[in-house]
């Protein structure tokens, strides 16, 4: 029997996954693996503008600041994007709640990466292990586009702020751009 005979997303005759369960596993792995990397992609270029050590003290800073966070892991990029940002509430919980949330999908990062196989359930050997993998990843993508959305609107206005940007004839910032913004989100 071949391959193609299988249905798709059931077991062999032995247990084992279809090829077309294992596939979407492994599709669905390489897509939170890239998701999180444009999350920390873009952290990265994002911070120099908005950090208190970056762009806010003049462009040597920023050009220092953006050397210096290209090293750092998604979790130390996420405290530094906390350092970033003033959460203004009469509530410390709503504070507490951003670095909850922050702490959680550096968490689910680091699982998928470091981890997954080791959680329970998880298995590429097994149709219900491919399963139990996928509806982690799907569950995490929630989280992963929520950042997306918290991010977006700084970006854009960022990307609105840097038209008006001064460059030298090399392309490099003359001044550092003055950033500020305010929005509200809610953590849950």
């Amino acid at each position: 029997m071949n391959e193609e005979s299988y249905p798709p997303n059931h077991t062999k005759e032995n247990g084992s996954p279809s090829q077309k369960l294992l596939q979407d596993t492994y599709s669905k792995i390489g897509r939170n693996l890239m998701l999180y990397q444009q999350i920390e992609i873009g952290l990265k270029s994002l911070l120099p503008f908005i950090h208190p050590d970056g762009g806010a003290k003049g462009i040597e800073d920023f050009r220092k600041f953006k050397l210096d966070i290209s090293e750092k892991t998604l979790g130390q990029i996420f405290g530094e994007f906390k350092k970033s940002i003033t959460v203004r509430t009469e509530e410390k919980s709503e504070e507490d709640s951003l670095e909850k949330y922050l702490r959680k999908i550096n968490d689910e990062r680091n699982n998928l990466v470091h981890g997954l196989l080791k959680l329970p359930g998880m298995s590429l050997d097994s149709e219900s292990g491919c399963k139990n993998i996928i509806s982690y990843l799907d569950g995490n993508l929630e989280d992963i586009n929520n950042v997306q959305v918290l991010l977006q609107p700084i970006v854009q206005q960022i990307a609105a702020d840097w038209k008006h940007a001064e460059l030298d004839e090399s392309g490099n910032l003359k001044r550092a751009i003055n950033f500020s913004m305010s929005f509200a989100i809610k953590f849950e």
